[in-house]
């Protein structure tokens, strides 16, 4: 097994704890994940989800500007700083919203963006 897919490996089981709420195993998971391959942002993003499903959204902006630091392969991890930039710093909604969709523009998601994004450059 190559390391990489070690992470990807980590990466799916921190998922499936944050999915179950056993957010401490999901950190740890993701903590060996970063210790291993410090560069890869996708941990990072697996961290700010973990935070920000336990509403330490500091924390979560943190992990996600550093997944958006380092090479990612998750997109969605715009989606989860314009959600806390909703609350917190409304002027930048719009700029993660156009990474979002610089880095998927024919998501699923997509259309839905774009349409938000349209709406947070009206305000």
């Amino acid at each position: 097994m190559e390391l990489s897919d070690s992470v990807y490996i980590a990466l799916n089981l921190a998922e499936t704890y944050t999915a179950q709420r056993r957010f401490t195993e999901a950190e740890t998971v993701l903590a060996l994940a970063i210790q291993r391959k410090p560069d890869n942002g996708d941990a990072y993003f697996g961290l700010a989800v973990a935070y920000v499903s336990q509403g330490r959204f500091q924390e979560a902006e943190a992990a996600a500007l550093q997944a958006d630091s380092r090479p990612h392969r998750i997109a969605d991890l715009h989606l989860i700083l314009a959600k806390m930039y909703l609350r917190t710093k409304p002027d930048k909604v719009a700029d993660q919203l156009e990474l979002y969709l610089k880095e998927a523009p024919n998501s699923a998601e997509s259309d839905r963006v774009r349409k938000a994004l349209e709406a947070a450059k009206r305000k």
